[in-house]
């Protein structure tokens, strides 16, 4: 690739040195950018290895690989009156927004190559759960933007930017980099790099939007991209989904195009199980797939459509055929004690749980910190955590070196294997429910309670997970939030009802069914509206209380709510027909 290019500036600039100095630049920007998108994917193939490999399972990056579709989102202008229609079945999850699938290829060729699109392809989100493949995604695009263009793809960890602004990266760090000077890059190289700007030859790769250090990062986001620079750039940013739909209306005047990463299907989830095994033991990778075809196992199944998710089930089940998990937090624990039976001969039984409280501390602290939730310095890290775990800690791969820090060149920053494994190590160290309704330390007058900021959403649904938990604290915190009283519209009951939800979806075999049933029938009734007896008529809560109890359903868990679904479709019918 960079040899092709290099032959072709030797021939368009042999007699004019001038064009000769602007090409040589160019090369050395696009060197740059390749190198920086090899090393991300060097990168993400050796910290997935870390805590698989050792025992036969090291995996190139295109050995597991599969290829996930995408689902454009785009708001529903009319409601469909049909849409509670019994007989519409599992539809009904699906109203929130219009879902248009397009398979990798297309998006690859409609979308970006062809420019049909609302933004034409420039503005682009791509949006997920944790775990879902943004980030794999967002490799793909880097390579692609090398094979078949000549622009320069500038690949950007946005939780590393600390307190700079991205203009002030690319001109303080990356063209410095680019241009391999000590202090400042050259002004030639300014000039060259502005004319790829105002050219649209340059594509800002944004991976984690949800990691800035920001209370509001798509605010910061959008504050950012106003700016003149940015005018003509081509941008692709990732985000979690629970963080964009909070916020998701910052971005509005940009219009971007929003796609999120489909689950796999039950396809995927067997070519995957058959690519991590093949080279191993395909029987076992067999006997996976069988297993989770059993009855009853259809949560576990649903579960491990994630990308993420699978890999951990895959590494547990290499490592010991056992019982399929029925948690988010099940499938974490079986992975964290699977991966120290793997290293018993480093860590002992009391060392391990010794290192796990001093690994949730340390998250449950960086989580609080608006500055470095997922990007660890060093010298933060050593405040809180003994030299000798900080040691083991690196040994096992749960913290990873991952850059220095922008402030500080000369200082290292650390990260969990990936930020899923931050939030299982937090949720393990909260013993008393009444910690998700504290007041957040910094603002105790203000009223932000942690349960209600987003950082805190994964946590909350593995600290429900959690076996060691008593069914009586499950059910004290959620009986407080759908009693959660305030004065604003009642809007904290309303958001305390979906955060419930969420939670009931992690534990609701093991909890009273006279709870589970209030919180999805009124999880229904927020999405679809109830009917007023007296005067026989139907009504519906406002349309953004509506959007977000649909949001909800998606993450709730189904068989719970299918039996009251078709009870409220009943009721829907015959008000409506």
């Amino acid at each position: 690739m960079i040899s092709d290019l290099q032959k072709s500036i030797e021939k368009h600039t042999a007699n004019n040195p001038e064009l000769a100095i602007k090409f040589e630049i160019g090369s050395a920007l696009f060197k740059k950018a390749f190198c920086e998108v090899m090393e991300n994917e060097q990168h993400h193939r050796m910290t997935s290895n870390v805590l698989t490999g050792g025992d036969g399972s090291e995996f190139e990056h295109e050995e597991l690989y599969v290829p996930l579709g995408l689902v454009e989102r785009k708001k529903q202008t009319k409601r469909d009156r049909q849409e509670g229609q019994p007989e519409k079945g599992s539809e009904l999850y699906h109203y929130e927004e219009a879902i248009n699938p397009i398979s990798h290829d297309t998006f690859f060729n409609d979308v970006l190559w062809e420019g049909k699109s609302k933004s034409q392809g420039k503005r682009i989100a791509i949006i997920g759960e944790p775990g879902a493949g943004k980030t794999t995604f967002l490799q793909k695009i880097a390579e692609w933007i090398l094979e078949v263009t000549d622009d320069v793809p500038i690949w950007i960890n946005l939780g590393a930017l600390g307190q700079k602004t991205i203009r002030e990266y690319l001109l303080e760090d990356w063209l410095r980099d680019a241009s391999q000077s000590l202090d400042h890059a050259p002004a030639v190289w300014k000039s060259v790099f502005e004319q790829y700007l105002q050219e649209g030859k340059v594509w800002l790769l944004l991976d984690g939007v949800d990691e800035m250090g920001a209370e509001n990062p798509l605010h910061q986001l959008a504050l950012q991209l106003g700016e003149g620079w940015a005018k003509n750039i081509r941008i692709v940013l990732t985000c979690r989904l629970n963080v964009w739909e909070a916020n998701k209306n910052e971005l509005y005047r940009y219009n971007f195009d929003i796609y999120r990463n489909l689950d796999f299907d039950r396809e995927q989830i067997a070519q995957f199980i058959n690519n991590w095994f093949a080279p191993i033991n395909p029987d076992r990778g067999h006997k996976l797939n069988a297993a989770l075809d059993e009855a009853g196992k259809e949560r576990i199944l649903d579960m491990v459509k994630n990308p993420l998710r699978l890999s951990l089930l895959c590494r547990t089940w290499q490592l010991y055929e056992g019982e399929l998990p029925d948690t988010k937090a099940e499938l974490y624990r079986q992975f964290v004690e699977a991966h120290y039976d793997w290293n018993r001969q480093t860590i002992s039984d009391e060392k391990r749980q010794i290192l796990n409280q001093a690994l949730g501390k340390l998250a449950l602290k960086a989580i609080d910190n608006e500055d470095s939730r997922f990007r660890l310095r060093e010298s933060f890290i050593r405040q809180e955590m003994e030299p000798n775990l900080f040691s083991l800690a690196l040994e096992l791969g749960w913290l990873n070196r991952v850059g220095v820090a922008i402030e500080n060149p000369g200082e290292r920053v650390y990260a969990f294997y990936h930020p899923t494994f931050e939030e299982y190590f937090s949720a393990l160290v909260i013993d008393d429910w009444y910690f998700f309704l504290n007041h957040v330390p910094e603002n105790p007058e203000l009223g932000t309670y942690r349960v209600f900021q987003a950082q805190w959403r994964e946590v909350l649904v593995l600290w429900f997970g959690r076996s060691d938990i008593s069914n009586q604290d499950k059910e004290k915190l959620i009986t407080s939030l759908i009693e959660f009283e305030n004065q604003e519209y009642d809007l904290y009951k309303i958001r305390g009802y979906l955060i419930a939800a969420v939670g009931i979806a992690e534990c609701n075999h093991y909890i009273k069914r006279s709870l589970v049933d209030n919180v999805v029938s009124k999880i229904l009734k927020f999405s679809f509206g109830y009917k007023i007896n007296k005067i026989d008529r139907w009504e519906t809560y406002p349309n953004f209380i509506q959007d977000k109890a649909r949001q909800t359903l998606f993450e709730m868990d189904r068989p719970s709510a299918s039996a009251l679904l078709n009870n409220l479709s009943e009721e829907i019918d015959t008000i409506l027909y």
